[in-house]
């Protein structure tokens, strides 16, 4: 019993020296260079990380401080992440595997982001909690929209998306828009006539309450329970329906309606406007129908359609 009791302590002892020894002397900056040179090789240069520490827990994290991941593009480099801290948590013995299972925390200048991100073959389950995060931050989004956006959101999303069988999909989006701002961006309505684009001055979206997107997810449908914006220069009421059908999100079938109103200021900062003017209403609302594919919509102001 003691000969056992001892190889059990020799093992213990060894076990603890082992890790003190890996902590202490585990070469950090080679591996920093090893991680980065990996994420850029396999982007094909097409992303650059800019990375002021990392640190890698025994236990299945890594932890990014001063991070910022960098896109290349034709005009130079373009922003799609910058945070003080991005912690992955992982279990390192399902690295080896081809399905993704961590959870996230990303700290934001003011707010924060959390949640987790499982993949495994075409099914997506994603949560996320945000406390007040500036959206401008995650310059993902913004590349995607094509608009500079400021504000915060504070909510959460939890949904579960299934490619190869929509009878899966489950989820609910309840996001709170708070403060919210567009920059100003150059529209061109026709791309054949370039001098016929226009200038969209800044636009103040909402307030520090009563904005949000709120849906719910059922197998193939995506029930749009509210879409609003209030307290700013335009004031949209919408709701409808997403069907989730398709190879790609571009797929989707948009069928949403609403109504929207446009501050006076930011309708004399408009003169393009008049070509609407006739559409709103006595209360100065006008109607709104967003129909057809996610990636070509078509907008429907009263009974103008939008040239888009």
């Amino acid at each position: 019993m003691k000969s056992k009791a001892n190889i059990l302590l020799y093992i213990a002892a060894a076990v603890f020296f082992f890790l003190f020894w890996l902590y202490i002397v585990f070469p950090y900056d080679a591996l920093k260079s090893r991680v980065v040179t990996e994420i850029e090789n396999h982007f094909q240069g097409r992303y650059r990380l800019d990375i002021g520490s990392m640190d890698v827990s025994l236990l299945g994290s890594v932890t990014f401080k001063n991070l910022k991941v960098l896109e290349n593009t034709n005009s130079g480099e373009r922003s799609l992440l910058n945070t003080p801290k991005l912690k992955l948590g992982f279990s390192p013995f399902g690295l080896s595997s081809k399905k993704v299972d961590m959870s996230i925390y990303l700290k934001g200048s003011k707010g924060e982001l959390d949640g987790e991100i499982r993949q495994e073959g075409d099914e997506l389950d994603l949560q996320l909690n945000f406390d007040n995060f500036p959206i401008a931050e995650l310059g993902l989004i913004a590349s995607k929209l094509k608009v500079g956006l400021k504000g915060n959101l504070d909510g959460a999303l939890d949904v579960r998306l299934n490619k190869a069988d929509p009878s899966r999909n489950a989820g609910k989006v309840d996001v709170n828009l708070i403060d919210f701002t567009m920059d100003p961006v150059r529209l061109n309505l026709d791309p054949s006539a370039p001098d016929a684009a226009m200038e969209i001055p800044a636009i103040k979206l909402s307030s520090g309450e009563g904005s949000h997107i709120q849906a719910e997810i059922q197998k193939d449908n995506m029930a749009v329970n509210s879409i609003q914006l209030s307290g700013g220069d335009l004031e949209l009421n919408m709701d409808g329906r997403v069907a989730l059908q398709g190879a790609n999100p571009g797929d989707y079938r948009l069928a949403l309606k609403g109504s929207f109103r446009i501050a006076e200021q930011l309708s004399k900062a408009l003169p393009f406007l008049f070509i609407i003017e006739q559409q709103k209403n006595a209360e100065g609302i006008y109607p709104l129908n967003i129909t057809g594919r996610l990636s070509k919509p078509s907008i429907r102001i009263g009974k103008f359609d939008l040239p888009i």
